[in-house]
């Protein structure tokens, strides 16, 4: 995602994970240290990392699948 960021860590994480959670369903978990990621299942199926933008706001940039989750 390019752009001029959102104003929280959270506002980032919540838009990327919704994203996922549209596709997969499941709940997010909040992870500390700016990641959360998605259970479905009782798994973590994604990982998402927000990051700092010089404006000081943040996005999400980074997005992790986990070995044994497949996304479609």
């Amino acid at each position: 995602m390019v752009g001029p960021g959102l104003a929280t860590v959270q506002a980032a994480l919540d838009l990327r994970l919704g994203y996922y959670q549209g596709m997969y369903g499941g709940e997010t978990v909040d992870l500390g240290n700016n990641e959360a990621a998605l259970r479905v299942d009782g798994s973590k199926v994604v990982i998402v990392v927000a990051t700092a933008v010089p404006e000081g706001r943040f996005l999400v940039q980074e997005d992790y699948f986990c070995v044994s989750f497949q996304p479609r």
